[in-house]
């Protein structure tokens, strides 16, 4: 299992406070080293797209050919008004 980072997701990344992205980053490594990292993600409805829910935050990503892509990285109150 791979792990990608569109730019927009690192720059979210960033601003955000150090041990909220130390735990963002451990979660997402330990869901891809799962089995079946989906069995932890939530399908979007209309989109192409899944969610891991860590902490406040919602990990936005695309699953495809063995790569999860982390699209989004942002609070829960305005995670899908970017979409």
């Amino acid at each position: 299992m791979h792990l990608a980072f569109k730019p927009k997701a690192i720059r979210q990344l960033e601003v955000l406070p150090k041990a909220a992205r130390q735990r963002i980053l451990r979660k997402i490594s330990w869901y891809i080293t799962q089995p079946d990292p989906l069995a932890f993600a939530t399908h979007l409805s209309g989109y192409n797209a899944y969610r891991f829910r860590i902490g406040h935050h919602r990990v936005i990503f695309d699953f495809e050919n063995d790569t999860v892509t982390v699209l989004l990285v942002v609070g829960r109150e305005g995670a899908y008004k970017n979409l």
